[in-house]
């Protein structure tokens, strides 16, 4: 199984103009960009990128910086 290399909002972002990229493809008939549009897209789906793998690039473990001094807040419910 792949290991997860691409953060989350590294995710949001490749889908977003992986997406954009796919329909500007799309709409323009450009073989190209609906090639990196679709790769794109697809990294950001499964949050794995071969290039980012072969560098030894990990944006995935940046997610959990706000892990260390989080505080637990408790809100009482109304009575």
């Amino acid at each position: 199984m792949m290991r997860e290399n691409v953060g989350t909002w590294d995710a949001f972002l490749r889908s977003s103009m992986g997406a954009m990229l796919l329909g500007l493809g799309i709409v323009n008939k450009s073989k190209s960009l609906i090639c990196v549009g679709a790769m794109e897209l697809a990294t950001g789906i499964t949050r794995w990128c071969p290039v980012f793998e072969l560098f030894g690039i990990n944006t995935a473990e940046e997610d959990f910086y706000f892990e260390e001094d989080e505080e637990e807040i408790s809100i009482p419910s109304p009575s």
